[in-house]
């Protein structure tokens, strides 16, 4: 996906508010309208929009009375991260994935995975209980992540602050002499 058509789509309101609710429960498009209340037809436009994008997918279900429901999905996994800095300005996407390098890197990481991996094997209850012990590791570690994300990010833009600086006195010191 072309980050400006996702900056796009993420730019109106309430495609951020269908995305949202689409990534808590699939829905179709009178739910959608009912609870963001919105028209259907405004409705329709936005899931084209998205759904042209790949970002969301419908599928048909039939029920008891009448003809079958249009569900739509949130079908693609995306992080984008923007860097507004002094001496930066960058936009990244990417599609979250296991990377074995990664679990190299960090032992905790892998730990984690096999816990999801051991957790396959549980059922019930027992299952329930291990994956939400395992999402809450999970969740310190990426706050940790982001915080370390967060100084690392800070000194480089430090570090590319002072060699602009020194670039400057440089130039500033071949023009006077």
């Amino acid at each position: 996906m072309e980050i400006e058509r996702l900056l796009d789509i993420l730019g109106n309101e309430t495609r951020r508010e269908i995305l949202q609710m689409l990534t808590e429960r699939r829905c179709y498009v009178s739910q959608l309208s009912e609870e963001l209340n919105i028209g259907q037809k405004a409705i329709i436009g936005h899931l084209e929009i998205m759904e042209r994008a790949g970002l969301l997918e419908p599928h048909f279900e039939k029920v008891e009375k009448g003809r079958p429901r249009k569900y739509f999905h949130v079908t693609e996994n995306l992080m984008m991260e923007v860097n507004l800095f002094s001496s930066h300005f960058e936009v990244r996407l990417h599609s979250p994935g296991l990377d074995e390098s990664i679990l190299e890197e960090f032992p905790r990481l892998r730990e984690l995975s096999a816990g999801l991996t051991e957790a396959a094997l549980e059922t019930g209850p027992a299952k329930i209980e291990y994956l939400n012990s395992v999402i809450e590791d999970l969740l310190v570690e990426r706050r940790k992540l982001t915080e370390a994300k967060k100084t690392i990010d800070f000194l480089l833009n430090e570090a590319k602050g002072e060699i602009e600086e020194e670039a400057v006195k440089e130039s500033l010191r071949k023009a006077l002499y």
